[in-house]
């Protein structure tokens, strides 16, 4: 019989069956979908102790875990953890479409020891139901050991996962990049002299991308003295093939070794933390994939040589490298008692800064001031270059030509293996007569001053007197001669007993006119005027001298001056003092450092205190 139109046909015998058979068919199905499956892998077997592994959790389940329980106490340290999610779908027969959450959490890990350690299973809890993985084992071999490269290979798929997940998939199964890592010392010679530079290059080999590094750690410098030549600011490389396999180079330090003694001497491990990009070098990648590792260098051992018997007389081992020598004079000529300065520069390729230069010697009739030494050091490409300066001023006591010995420098070139001495030339210096330190003005005064007497105003004003003739006075005009005479007679005798005081009175005045400019001194170290101090000293000191003796101070040396001071009167600690207040200010001055001011000046009032107490016979200076 035909059916109508909206008839639902009734199963037969074999629609029923095959019905039966589909619902059979997706119990299991159904009840795979509503399972929840965990699996945690490292992405190798074997590993160093310092380096890092991958290890993979992944988490397969009907929806997001409601929570998952991690390890404690697990024998690794997690640096770092990265996550994603995949959602999938299938049609589960009479349960109709069915969802699947997938989550895979990758964590870099670092092992806290070695041999075969475990890392514990991972519980998720879905829907109020737990499960639990396999603990993921793997060989911790120890630091700077090489473990044997793995082999890809494809895993089985384990029951209910996709094809190809297993204990080698999603982290890359070959790890070549943290074989070919390394971390090298390039010299530029093995074999060396006592002194000698060695140009030791620390570079970075990496066939991925470094993104950073930290924790660089150089070895200790056993018997050598060491110097920064190049250390990058930042990570830049150079493509270099070793062995037939691209490496990136960094350049990570480059320093000048300078042996200190002879023998093997071994250069030990540097150590480095690296950060690398694995996968593509993309910057544009919003998710790259950074692994970091550890690694050390291998020691290297420098043969050094001692250095020849046979060295010049007044040799120092410092003095190793490929130098030059000049000496040269800041003046060619100077007034007595002025300062000049002597350069003596030694340039080349060496360690400048360890150089011994010669000083110059005694010079008759010139005061000599400890040199002070001057380095700047030039690397040149992978060499240490420089200038080491030794200047010391002079100051020539009387005229005439100072003459400056020529210096000899013995050395040891080291390119050469053997030894020279370098020689300077003699330099001359014209001296000029000196002027007077004391008779110098004080800024700010007129230096016409002493020269003026003053303006009388003592005159009293009176009228006009009448004719002498009209007054008494006639008689008075008429004796003026006989007046005159005896006001010059009395003048003379006035004048007579003023001479008889004079040393008197200018030795009071020497010292009330020496305080006030030791106060002034004063005033000028409160405000910081260091040069204006020690002129205001030396004035003070000067001037005292030149107003007790009576006579100037000008073109005396500081033996003549003590010499004609005691001639004078003045007590031998009175000159001592003296002498040694105006060697202080010269050494203040001249020498870079000196006394400290304040105890210069204690110095300076002690000596006029003791000159004040001298018995002073200025007559006798000449």
């Amino acid at each position: 019989m035909p059916r109508e139109t909206g008839d639902v046909p009734s199963p037969g015998p074999r629609t029923g069956g095959l019905v039966a058979v589909l619902a059979v068919l997706a119990l299991p199905a159904a009840a795979a979908a509503q399972s929840t499956r965990v699996q945690v892998s490292f992405d190798r077997d074997e590993m160093a102790a310092d380096e890092t592994a991958t290890l993979v959790v992944r988490i397969d389940a009907p929806e997001t875990p409601d929570s998952i329980e991690w390890p404690k106490g697990a024998p690794f340290e997690v640096l770092s953890r990265s996550e994603s999610r995949q959602s999938s779908f299938s049609l589960g027969g009479g349960a109709g479409v069915q969802m699947r959450q997938t989550v895979v959490y990758q964590l870099t890990v670092q092992p806290r020891k070695t041999g075969n350690l475990e890392f514990p299973p991972v519980m998720v809890n879905v829907r109020g139901k737990r499960a639990s993985s396999e603990p993921a084992r793997i060989r911790v071999l120890p630091a700077g050991a090489r473990p044997r490269p793995q082999v890809p290979q494809q895993q089985p798929s384990l029951p209910g996962f996709p094809p190809g997940f297993g204990p080698q998939a999603g982290g890359g199964a070959w790890r070549g990049w943290e074989k070919d890592l390394r971390l090298e010392v390039e010299l530029d010679r093995k074999q060396a002299w006592v002194g000698q530079q060695v140009t030791a290059t620390v570079w970075l080999l990496s066939p991925v991308g470094v993104v950073a590094y930290e924790g660089y750690k150089p070895p200790a410098y056993d018997g050598f003295w060491t110097e920064e030549v190049e250390t990058p600011q930042t990570l830049d490389f150079k493509l270099r093939t070793i062995d037939g396999v691209p490496y990136r180079a960094y350049l990570l330090q480059r320093l000048a070794l300078f042996p200190t003694r002879s023998g093997d001497l071994e250069l030990g491990p540097y150590e480095i933390k690296v950060a690398v990009r694995v996968g593509t070098d993309s910057p544009f990648d919003p998710f790259p994939e950074v692994r970091s590792a550890r690694r050390k260098s291998e020691p290297v051992t420098i043969s050094v040589k001692p250095l020849p018997p046979g060295a010049p007389r007044g040799f120092e081992s410092v003095n190793v490298g490929a130098l030059k020598l000049e000496a040269t004079t800041s003046e060619t000529a100077v007034p007595a008692g002025q300062p000049v300065t002597v350069k003596v520069v030694a340039r080349g390729e060496a360690n400048v800064r360890a150089l011994s230069l010669p000083k110059l010697p005694d010079i008759p009739g010139v005061r000599r001031f400890e040199p002070t030494a001057a380095d700047q050091v030039a690397p040149k490409g992978t060499r240490l270059t420089g200038s080491r300066t030794l200047e010391t001023v002079l100051v020539p006591e009387k005229a005439g030509d100072l003459v400056v010995p020529a210096l000899s420098w013995p050395v040891f070139d080291p390119v050469a293996g053997k030894y020279e001495v370098l020689r300077t030339s003699p330099l001359t210096v014209k001296v000029l007569p000196g002027a007077a330190v004391a008779a110098a003005p004080v800024a700010g005064t007129n230096a016409l001053t002493a020269g003026l007497r003053p303006i009388r105003a003592d005159g009293a004003l009176r009228p006009v007197a009448p004719p002498p003739w009209r007054g008494p006075l006639y008689l008075a005009v008429l004796g003026l001669p006989v007046v005159g005479w005896m006001g010059a007679a009395v003048a003379l005798r006035v004048r007579e007993r003023s001479a008889a005081t004079a040393g008197a009175r200018r030795t009071r005045a020497a010292g009330r006119m020496a305080r006030r400019r030791l106060g002034a001194a004063r005033r000028l170290l409160v405000r910081g005027e260091r040069e204006r101090f020690l002129a205001e000293v030396e004035r003070a000191l000067g001037g005292f001298a030149a107003d007790r003796l009576g006579a100037p101070v000008a073109g005396l040396t500081r033996d003549e001056l003590a010499a004609t001071l005691v001639r004078s009167g003045a007590t031998p600690p009175a000159v001592k003092a003296l002498s040694a207040a105006l060697e202080a200010c010269d050494a203040a001055r001249y020498g870079r450092g000196g006394a400290d001011p304040h105890a210069l000046l204690a110095e300076a009032e002690r000596a006029l205190a003791l000159l004040d107490q001298s018995d002073w016979a200025p007559g006798r200076a000449a």
